[in-house]
């Protein structure tokens, strides 16, 4: 297979400059690169290896544990590995996810009422406006007030708005806005990106 296109076309070079200063530039750039497939390496291998212990911790040991009636078992040192005592023990874990379709949910939280587990249930009322609605949310919260319904109210900007934003003060209309105060970076990156291989 051949790149799409040949590194000599890769390279930018507004000056002259020595082909052994360029070569350190490019030994930086592989070593860069490797390091960046080597991180995706160990995190392939770390999503691995958390599911073996989940299933380890949850279903292998808990059944030969309870095939072998013994609720606690130890293991002796061995090289640079310390003992370790393993216990059998209730495990319980409950959660009404957010990505859980609405009617779920409704069910969910009808059967917490039920129970007589309403208490559990946290109530945050939200009112979603547009942009440029700033009175309106003004008058709600007034409203709310006056009700003596304790209310409290966020404001966000998404990040890629702000970000955008930023970006064309400075490049567009060349001004700096207060970085620190917007949370904001600026700076130069080095990024790298696969060639493509074409077959």
């Amino acid at each position: 297979m051949a790149q799409t296109a040949p590194s000599g076309a890769l390279s930018e070079t507004p000056r002259q400059v020595s082909e052994d200063k360029l070569e350190k530039v490019r030994d930086a750039i592989r070593e860069m690169r490797d390091l960046d497939i080597e991180k995706k390496m160990l995190d392939e291998r770390v999503r691995e290896v958390n599911v073996k212990i989940y299933e380890m911790k949850h279903t292998t040991l808990p059944q030969l544990f309870m095939q072998n009636g013994v609720n606690i078992l130890g293991i002796d040192a061995s090289g640079n590995y310390p003992a370790y005592v393993a216990t059998k023990k209730p495990f319980y874990k409950a959660a009404i996810l957010a990505d859980w379709a609405e009617d779920r949910k409704a069910r969910a939280f009808a059967y917490l009422e039920k129970m007589k587990a309403a208490d559990l249930i946290k109530t945050e009322i939200t009112v979603r406006l547009g942009m440029g609605d700033r009175g309106t949310a003004k008058k709600v919260m007034a409203a709310l007030k006056k009700l003596r319904v304790p209310a409290s109210q966020s404001l966000a900007v998404p990040w890629n708005t702000l970000t955008s934003w930023v970006r064309s003060q400075i490049e567009d209309h060349n001004l700096t806005p207060d970085l620190d105060m917007l949370g904001a970076v600026t700076g130069d990156i080095v990024e790298l990106k696969v060639v493509k291989q074409e077959n």
